[in-house]
C-alpha cells in the first residue's frame, strides 16, 4: 500500500506496514486509520482527518512536524517524541492549514484532475537509492520509459531529517537540473516554420510515451493574467481559479487552474526527476556533458497554499506561480513529460498550423452515440447504464475530436454543421455534469417506418414511398400508415438514415468544469468555424469565396494533364473519390512510358509519404460492370499508405456519382470527367486509333508473380487509347477489366465513341471545403461500415479555412472570382441532407437577363409531381415567357447526347434502357402536356424557335477505307448564365442528381468579378473573363470555328448568332442523314419507319469518293436533336423485363 498525503505536506511515498504492531509513547508511530477511528468525532483533527479520506488519500504512519503541527509520514523511524509533543502544541491553527482544506474541496476547472487514490511523490529521498542527492543527476527523458508504480523500500534505512524536508513549501535544494537546450530563434526566423507538420496527424503516439508536443527551439511563456474567486454562495465550491494564458510561437490559448493542480504538478515532475535518476545510462549521459558555469536548473518551489485574504497577497502568488511555471517552460526535461502537457492542456495535434487556432484540450469521459448496457436500467441510467471511456478531447475551430490514451489513435472525428448545438445538463446529457455536442442538420420529411426509432426520412411524400422491386429498394416499404398497404410487413431493423446524427456527450467532474467546456466548444465554433454550423446561399455548406483562382477545361486532354502536374506536387495528402476509376489509365498521350500511368503515379508519392485516400463507389454488380472490386484491390496492393474505401452496402438505387480530386486540402479538381476508361479526349474528337505500329503496345509477359496486370511497352507507342481505353459505350460495354491492356472491341473495324466533357480546378478556400466533404463522406464511411473501422484506415482531419490563402504551388492558366462549393447529398451518403445544386440552378435560370447554355448528360424535368419532381424545366419555361411577355431578347442553348450512354442496338429500336431514358427526355423536351415545348407553343405558337435550340454533336473520320460517322457523347454538366455565371460539376438535370436523397453529387457556382468588353444584343456589355473565355471557347469547337475565321463569337444573342447557329445544325444534320442515315433520325417515327430505314444503304458505303465531297461542307459539330424519333412508340421498358420492374426513380 502506498500513501498519499495531502497538498502542501512534504514528504515522500513511503510502504504503510499496517501490519506491525501499534504502540503508544513518545516517539510512536500510529497508524494514521486507527487514528482516526478512535478520535472522538466532533474534534477538529477528526474533521480534518475525514476530509484527508474523503480526499481519496489513504491512511498510513505518521509523525508531527514540530514547526507545522501537521502529521507527516514516517517510513522507517520514529520521530522524537519531543517534537511529537511540540507539534501537537500548535496543531490545525498552522500557518495555511485552513486554505489547503478548502483548495482540496473545491471542484475541478478547466483542467486535468488526478484520479483518487494515485500515488503522489513531493521529495524523493536520492540517497535510500545510492544517488548523490548534492548532484541532483538530470536523465534524458528521450532513454526510458518512466514507470508509474516506484521502487519497492524493503531492507533500506534512512533517517526522517533525510528524507522530509521542514516548512509547508516544496524544498527543492536536493533536486538540480543538469544543462538544457536553450529556446532561441535565430534573427528573422518565423516560429511557425519549426511547427509540427501536417502529416504529424498520421503519426501519433500515446500521450504517456512522452512524444514532441511543443516545437524545439519555439518558446513557451506562460503568464498568470487573473484569478476568478467562487464563494460558498456561488453553485460550485469555494475555490480560486488562476488564470494562465500561454504563447507558443503564433498560438495562444488560456487554461484556468487551481492552486492544487500546480502542486499535484509539483510531485508528478519530482517523481520523474527521481526514477529517471535511477536510470544508469541516463546519469552516465548527463554527467558526461558539461554544465555552463553560472547554469541553475534546479526545479523551483511552490509558495505556501495560505489564505488569500489581500489583493497583494493574490497578485504575490500569480507572480510566483508565473515564474514557476516560466522557469519549468526552459527545461524539455520537465516540458515534455506528459504530466506537464496534460497540466498545459496540449498535446501533438495543438500546435500544427494548418488545423488551426490552439482549441480546447483535456482528458474527458465520453458516452458517444447513447450506447447503453441492457438489462441495467433500473441501477439509474446515469450511473451505471451508460459505457463511459476516458479520452483525450481536442477542440479546433471547425471540428472536434477524441484520441484514446492508451495509443494515441483518433477514435472519432466530428465536423461542425448546421445541427451544431452544445447542451449543458441532466435534462439532456442524462449525466449530473454532463455536456452534449450534437452534428447533422436535420430536416423535414416523411417518418421512417423502416426504423423503428421511427426518425425522419428527408424528402419522401407524404404519401410514401413504393417500389416495383422489393429486393432492389433501399427501404423496403416507406409509408405513413401501415393500413395503407394491407398484409405488406414493416421490417423494423436499424435504418441507415438515422446514422447521419452524432451526439457526443461528455461527463465532467463539476459544474463548473461543464459549464467551461460548453462555452470553450461555443466559442470556437461560433468563432473561426462559423462558416460551417449556419447554412449559406442556396441552403450551401459552404460560404461564397471570393477571390479565388480558378480554371476551365473542355474535354479530358488538359485536365488529365493538369491532375498528374498536381499529382506530381503533392507533399502531404492526395483525395480521390470517383464513380469509375481505372488505376491503369494514362493521364498524358501518348504515353512513352509508366510515368504519367495513375497508379504508378500514386504509388510513388505513397512512396514519399503522401498519404492517398479513395473513396469508390460500390456498385451492384448485376447492374453495372465497373467492378470497383478491382479498383480497390489493384491500388491498396501499391503501398501501405495508399487506402480504398467502397461505399454503400445497403443502397442499392442510388450512387455516389461526384468525381473529386483534391492534393493537400489547397488545389481541388472537379467535374463531369471520371479518372476511367473513354473518358480522356481532346478538341479533336478522334473516331479511331491505329497508331503507326500496333503491336508496339502488345502487353508484355510479366516479369514476377504479381497479381497486377502486365505493362505494354511504350517506347515505340503512338497510340491515344490504349486496352479497354479505347471504346463505344453504346456498341459494347466494358468487360474483364482486370484485362486492361486487351481490347475489348476491333478498333480496326469500329470506331470509338469520341467524350464530352467539362472540368474545374479551384484554389485555396474552396479547395478547403471540396476537401471537408471528402473527408465527411470518408468518416462517415469509416463509422457506419464495420469492416473500416480498423485502425488500418484513419480518420480525415480537415485543415483550417484560416490558412486556405497560403498556396503552396498554383496551376497556370486560372482567374480570379468566386466561387461557391454546392452538393446533393442524403444521410445515406454523407450523414446529411442537401440540395444546393437544384437551388443554384433555379436560382440562376430565374435571374439570367440574357442567354442560357446548357450542357448535360441527361435532362429530365418539368415536375408533374408524381414522376418527375425538380423543376430546372419550369424555370427555363418561366424565364422564356416572361421574356416573351415583356418582349425581350432571350436565348436558351441545350445541348444534350443524341442517345444515351447504355449498350445496344439503336437500329432496332435500343435497349430497354436507352428507351427509358428517352421517354423521359422527350417528355421532358417536347411530348406530353408538362413538356417545354408543348406548353411554349400553347403561349406563343410558333415563336418558341426565337427563343430555344436544343442541339447535339456528332463528327466523322475514315475507317479501313470509308468514311464514318459517331455521335459526340456529351458528359458535361454545365450551365453557362449571361458570360458571367458558371456552374459545372458532377450533377445531370434528372431528379437522381438534384434533389439530394438521391445519388451525392458536387458541383461549384462561379461568379466572376473580372470583366472585359464584350456585346450583348448588339449593345456593349461586360462579360466576366471565365465565363465568356469557356463560352467561347466550346462555341468555337461546335461551330468549327477554326475554319470560319470571321465568325464573332462574342454577341450569343443577337438575332444573326442565333440564326447562325441554327442554320449550322440544321445544314449539319442534313449531310449526316444523306451520307450515312444517321440514328437517331426523324425520319424514323416508328420501329416499323426503322427497320425500313436501316436497311436502306447509305452513300458512305456505296460511293466513299462523292460522301467525302460532301462530308467537306460539314462544319464544326452541331446537329439538331431529332425531336420526333420513336414519337409513336410507347418507349418505357415492358412488365416483362428486368428494366421494367426497376421503381421509375431510377431512371428519373
Amino acid at each position: 500500500m502506498w500513501f498519499a498525503a495531502r497538498p502542501g505536506n512534504e514528504h515522500c511515498q513511503v510502504p504503510a506496514p499496517e501490519a506491525r504492531p501499534r504502540r503508544r509513547g513518545p516517539g510512536v508511530l500510529v497508524p494514521e486509520w486507527r487514528k482516526v477511528a478512535e478520535r472522538p468525532q466532533g474534534t477538529v483533527r477528526a474533521r480534518a482527518d475525514r476530509r484527508r479520506e474523503t480526499d481519496g488519500q489513504p491512511g498510513g504512519w505518521h509523525r508531527t512536524d514540530a514547526r507545522s503541527g501537521r502529521l507527516c509520514p514516517v517510513e522507517l523511524r520514529a520521530a522524537p517524541a519531543s517534537r511529537l509533543r511540540a507539534g501537537r502544541r500548535d496543531g490545525p491553527r498552522a500557518a495555511g492549514a485552513g486554505q489547503d482544506r478548502r483548495e482540496s474541496r473545491g471542484g475541478e476547472a478547466g483542467g486535468p484532475s488526478r484520479p483518487r487514490g494515485q500515488a503522489l511523490c513531493a521529495r524523493p529521498a536520492l540517497a535510500l537509492w545510492g544517488v548523490d542527492s548534492s548532484s541532483g543527476s538530470a536523465p534524458l527523458p528521450q532513454l526510458a520509459k518512466p514507470r508509474r508504480r516506484p521502487l519497492g523500500l524493503s531492507g533500506m534505512a534512512a533517517t526522517p531529517q533525510s528524507l522530509f524536508p521542514s516548512g509547508d513549501d516544496l524544498d527543492s535544494s536536493q533536486l538540480q537540473m543538469e544543462p538544457d537546450e536553450v529556446d532561441t530563434l535565430k534573427e528573422g526566423e518565423d516560429p511557425a516554420d519549426r511547427m509540427h507538420p501536417f502529416l504529424a496527424i498520421y503519426h501519433l503516439q500515446p500521450l504517456k510515451l512522452h512524444p514532441l508536443v511543443f516545437a524545439p527551439g519555439v518558446p513557451v511563456i506562460a503568464q498568470v493574467v487573473g484569478t476568478e474567486r467562487y464563494t460558498s454562495g456561488s453553485k460550485v465550491g469555494t475555490c480560486t481559479l488562476y488564470s494562465v494564458r500561454l504563447t507558443h510561437g503564433d498560438f495562444t490559448w488560456t487554461t484556468k487552474k487551481k492552486f492544487r493542480h500546480f502542486q499535484e504538478l509539483h510531485r508528478d515532475l519530482l517523481r520523474h526527476k527521481v526514477f529517471m535518476s535511477l536510470l544508469p545510462l541516463a546519469r552516465f549521459a548527463v554527467a558526461s556533458s558539461p554544465a555552463p558555469e553560472g547554469d541553475s536548473r534546479e526545479i523551483p518551489s511552490l509558495p505556501r497554499a495560505g489564505p488569500e485574504g489581500s489583493s497583494r497577497r493574490t497578485a504575490s502568488k500569480q507572480k510566483y506561480l508565473e515564474n514557476y511555471l516560466n522557469r519549468l517552460l526552459t527545461m524539455s526535461f520537465y516540458r515534455n513529460y506528459h504530466a506537464m502537457t496534460e497540466f498545459l492542456e496540449v498535446s501533438q495535434l495543438s500546435f500544427i498550423p494548418d488545423l488551426g487556432c490552439k482549441g480546447l484540450e483535456g482528458v474527458i469521459r465520453k458516452r458517444s452515440g447513447g450506447h447503453r448496457v441492457p438489462g441495467l436500467t433500473c441501477c439509474g441510467r446515469d450511473q451505471v447504464c451508460y459505457r463511459w471511456s476516458k479520452r483525450w478531447l481536442v477542440v479546433k475551430d471547425s471540428f472536434l475530436l477524441y484520441m484514446c490514451l492508451e495509443t494515441g489513435a483518433i477514435s472519432f472525428v466530428q465536423l461542425f454543421d448546421p445541427g451544431f448545438k452544445v447542451q449543458v445538463g441532466k435534462r439532456s446529457t442524462e449525466a449530473r455534469y454532463g455536456v452534449r455536442v450534437d452534428t447533422s442538420h436535420r430536416r423535414g420529411g416523411s417518418r421512417c417506418k423502416h426504423c423503428s426509432k421511427g426518425s425522419r426520412v428527408p424528402g419522401l411524400s407524404q404519401k410514401g414511398f413504393w417500389c416495383k422491386e422489393r429486393s432492389l429498394c433501399p427501404f423496403i416499404y416507406l409509408f405513413n400508415k401501415p393500413e395503407d398497404f394491407p398484409g405488406d410487413p414493416v421490417v423494423k431493423t436499424p435504418c441507415f438514415h438515422c446514422k447521419g446524427n452524432r451526439s457526443l456527450i461528455l461527463k465532467c467532474s463539476s459544474y463548473r468544469q461543464a459549464r467551461w467546456w460548453a462555452q470553450e466548444i461555443t466559442e470556437l465554433a461560433q468563432g473561426p468555424g462559423r462558416d460551417f454550423i449556419q447554412l449559406h446561399r442556396h441552403d450551401s455548406y459552404a460560404p461564397p469565396r471570393p477571390g479565388t483562382l480558378a480554371r476551365w477545361f473542355v474535354n479530358g486532354a488538359g485536365y488529365f494533364a493538369a491532375v498528374a502536374d498536381a499529382i506530381l506536387r503533392a507533399q502531404e495528402e492526395i483525395f480521390i473519390t470517383d464513380w469509375w476509376l481505372s488505376p491503369e489509365i494514362y493521364l498524358k498521350r501518348p504515353a512513352h512510358s509508366d510515368d504519367w500511368r495513375l497508379d504508378i503515379m500514386l504509388k510513388k508519392k505513397a512512396e514519399e509519404g503522401v498519404h492517398v485516400s479513395v473513396l469508390l463507389f460500390k456498385e451492384v454488380e448485376l447492374a453495372l460492370a465497373i467492378n470497383s472490386g478491382y479498383s480497390k484491390k489493384a491500388l491498396m496492393l501499391l503501398h501501405p499508405n495508399i487506402k480504398v474505401m467502397r461505399h454503400p452496402d445497403q443502397v442499392t438505387l442510388w450512387a455516389h456519382h461526384e468525381k473529386l480530386l483534391v492534393v493537400d486540402q489547397v488545389v481541388a479538381f472537379l467535374g463531369g470527367l471520371d479518372l476511367a476508361y473513354g473518358r480522356w479526349d481532346d478538341l479533336h474528337y478522334r473516331l479511331t486509333d491505329l497508331g503507326d505500329s500496333s503491336e508496339s503496345a502488345a502487353p508484355q509477359p510479366p516479369t514476377s508473380c504479381s497479381d497486377l496486370p502486365a505493362t505494354p511497352d511504350l517506347t515505340h507507342n503512338q497510340l491515344f487509347w490504349l486496352g479497354k481505353d479505347y471504346s463505344n459505350l453504346i456498341t459494347k460495354d466494358w468487360v474483364q477489366l482486370d484485362r486492361p491492356f486487351d481490347d475489348f472491341i476491333d478498333r480496326e473495324t469500329m470506331p470509338r465513341m469520341p467524350w464530352r466533357d467539362i472540368g474545374v480546378v479551384v484554389h485555396g478556400s474552396p479547395a478547403r471545403d471540396l476537401a471537408r466533404h471528402f473527408i465527411q463522406r470518408w468518416n462517415f464511411t469509416k463509422t457506419t461500415k464495420t469492416k473500416y473501422k480498423i485502425p488500418i484506415y484513419p480518420y480525415l482531419l480537415p485543415k483550417s479555412t484560416s490558412t486556405a490563402n497560403q498556396l503552396p504551388f498554383t496551376l497556370s492558366g486560372g482567374q480570379c472570382a468566386t466561387v461557391q462549393v454546392l452538393r446533393s447529398v442524403d444521410r445515406w451518403s454523407a450523414g446529411t441532407l442537401e440540395n444546393s445544386i437544384l437551388n443554384a440552378y433555379l436560382h440562376t435560370i430565374r435571374e439570367s437577363q440574357h442567354f442560357l447554355y446548357i450542357e448535360n448528360q441527361f435532362f429530365i424535368s418539368c415536375s408533374d409531381g408524381r414522376t418527375v419532381l425538380n423543376k430546372v424545366g419550369d424555370e427555363i419555361v418561366d424565364r422564356i415567357l416572361k421574356a416573351h411577355k415583356q418582349g425581350q431578347c432571350f436565348r436558351v442553348y441545350v445541348l444534350l447526347p443524341l442517345l444515351p450512354g447504355f449498350e445496344g442496338d439503336i437500329s432496332t429500336g435500343g435497349g430497354n434502357s436507352i428507351q427509358a431514358i428517352l421517354h423521359f427526355t422527350y417528355r421532358t423536351l417536347c411530348r406530353g402536356e408538362y413538356s417545354i415545348l408543348h406548353r411554349l407553343k400553347a403561349a406563343m405558337g410558333t415563336e418558341w424557335r426565337n427563343y430555344i435550340s436544343i442541339c447535339g454533336l456528332r463528327t466523322h473520320g475514315e475507317l479501313g477505307g470509308h468514311p464514318v460517322s459517331e455521335l459526340i457523347y456529351i458528359h458535361s454538366k454545365m450551365l453557362i448564365a449571361d458570360d458571367r455565371t458558371v456552374i459545372i460539376g458532377s450533377a445531370n438535370i434528372n431528379d437522381r442528381s438534384l434533389l439530394g436523397k438521391r445519388d451525392s453529387e458536387l458541383a461549384v457556382l462561379i461568379e466572376d468579378t473580372e470583366m472585359e468588353p464584350s456585346l450583348m444584343n448588339g449593345v456593349e456589355y461586360q462579360a466576366g473573363r471565365f465565363a465568356l473565355s469557356l463560352r467561347k471557347h466550346c462555341f468555337s469547337v461546335i461551330l468549327g470555328a477554326a475554319a470560319r475565321p470571321h465568325l464573332d463569337l462574342r454577341d450569343p444573342v443577337c438575332d444573326a448568332f442565333f440564326q447562325l447557329w441554327q442554320d449550322t445544325a440544321e445544314s449539319n444534320a442534313n449531310i449526316y442523314e444523306q451520307i450515312f442515315r444517321c440514328l437517331p433520325s426523324n425520319a424514323t417515327r416508328s420501329l416499323r419507319a426503322l427497320r425500313e430505314y436501316v436497311v436502306v444503304e447509305p452513300l458512305a458505303t456505296v460511293s466513299p469518293p462523292l460522301a467525302r465531297s460532301e462530308l467537306n461542307q460539314v462544319q464544326g459539330h452541331l446537329v439538331h436533336f431529332p425531336l420526333k424519333f420513336l414519337e409513336d412508340e410507347y418507349l418505357l421498358p415492358s412488365l416483362g423485363s428486368k428494366e421494367g420492374v426497376m421503381p421509375l426513380e431510377v431512371w428519373t
